[in-house]
Formats: structure tokens, sequence, C-alpha cells
């Protein structure tokens, strides 16, 4: 079962994922409905870009940890799942909340980051 089913970002809203841990299974559908895997171990990185459709899925028994980046956001956006029940932000831990318009931290979690 995908941990993070089938959804689109926005089209300025390129990834890139880190396997911090375990491993992962990244599915992309392509524009002629044909699917790439890429599958990504420890220390290897993936790259979703933005307006893809896609899904995560966790590979094997130990699970996976991963660390995710975004491009900065100017400006408010709205993104739902396609599908019955949107992903909720709350259930992903997140290390660090960082301004890039004040260029400061506003939230750190403590335990899950070191200087």
């Amino acid at each position: 079962m995908p941990f993070i089913d089938w959804h689109t970002h926005a089209p300025s809203f390129d990834e890139v994922c880190l396997c911090l841990d375990g491993a992962a299974r990244y599915t992309l559908k392509r524009e002629d409905g044909s699917e790439q895997i890429l599958r990504a171990e420890p220390r290897e990185f993936v790259y979703l870009p933005g307006g893809s459709r896609h899904k995560i899925e966790a590979v094997g028994e130990s699970g996976h940890e991963g660390l995710v980046t975004m491009p900065p956001d100017s400006v408010g956006r709205l993104e739902l799942l396609e599908g019955n029940e949107p992903y909720q932000t709350e259930d992903w831990p997140v290390a660090l909340w960082v301004d890039r318009i004040r260029d400061e931290v506003v939230k750190k979690d403590e335990s899950a980051v070191t200087e």
C-alpha cells in the first residue's frame, strides 16, 4: 500500500527527496500513460519535477525515512490529493521551518536537528 498515494504538485513546485533510511519506490506517470519507477536507498536522491503525477511507497519491512526539500513559496498555495483523503502535513515530522523572505528559522524540532 502506498504511503503517499498518487498526487500532483503545482507546476512550479519541484521536490528533491533524500533517502535517509530504508528504501522507497517513486513511481512517476509519464504523459503517454507509461510509468517510470525509481528506487532510492540511503544517501540517494530522487528529483520530482513540478507538475509530475507520482506516488511514493516504502520498500521492505523496515519502512522508509527521508528528507524532502522544496523551493520557497513567496505566495500561499493550495494542493489537494486526488482521491478520498488528502494527506496531512501534521503526519510528517518536520525538523525545520524556515521563512525564506525574512531568512530566519520559524520553528525547530530540537530532537530532529543537530548543530
